[in-house]
C-alpha cells in the first residue's frame, strides 16, 4: 500500500504562515531564522500551534523521512 503525503507548509511569521496554515488543516513547522523567526520563537502559542519547530528547511527532510516510518 502506498504512503500518503500529508500536506505541510512552513514559515517564520504565525499570522501570515502557520497560523492560517493549521486553521486550513495543514501540518506546520515554524522555521527560526531571519528577524521573524527569531522574534516569534519563544512564543507558547507558535510552539503549541506548530507540527514542528525547525532552524533550517533542510530539517524537513528529515522530518518526511520519519514520517514515512
Amino acid at each position: 500500500m502506498p504512503l500518503r503525503a500529508t500536506p505541510c507548509t512552513s514559515g517564520d511569521h504565525p499570522a501570515n504562515d502557520t497560523f492560517p496554515a493549521a486553521r486550513a488543516g495543514l501540518r506546520t513547522a515554524h522555521i527560526r531564522r531571519g528577524p521573524w523567526g527569531h522574534l516569534w520563537a519563544g512564543d507558547d502559542q507558535v510552539n503549541t500551534t506548530a507540527d514542528w519547530v525547525i532552524q533550517s528547511l533542510m530539517e524537513l527532510t528529515d522530518i518526511a523521512g520519519e514520517e514515512k516510518r
